[in-house]
């Protein structure tokens, strides 16, 4: 079975650097301060590790989240 993983939103990464300049410098703003997703590069990081490692992870179909999600 497919298994998918949001690990909320990493705004201050490079993965925006192709889209216009005045998006680039306030998607990360909005997402911080508007839509409260916005995660650090490490949050991410240890969220995968977490998944990855933690038994509790196995079952698919399955809808986890870390607080600032549903």
């Amino acid at each position: 079975m497919l298994k998918t993983l949001y690990l909320g939103c990493v705004a201050d990464t490079a993965l925006f650097r192709d889209a216009p300049k005045l998006f680039r410098q306030a998607f990360p703003w909005f997402q911080k301060n508007i839509t409260k997703g916005d995660v650090s590069q490490e949050l991410a990081g240890e969220r995968v590790a977490e998944v990855v490692a933690a038994p509790g992870f196995v079952h698919a179909g399955v809808r986890w989240s870390w607080g600032n999600r549903l």
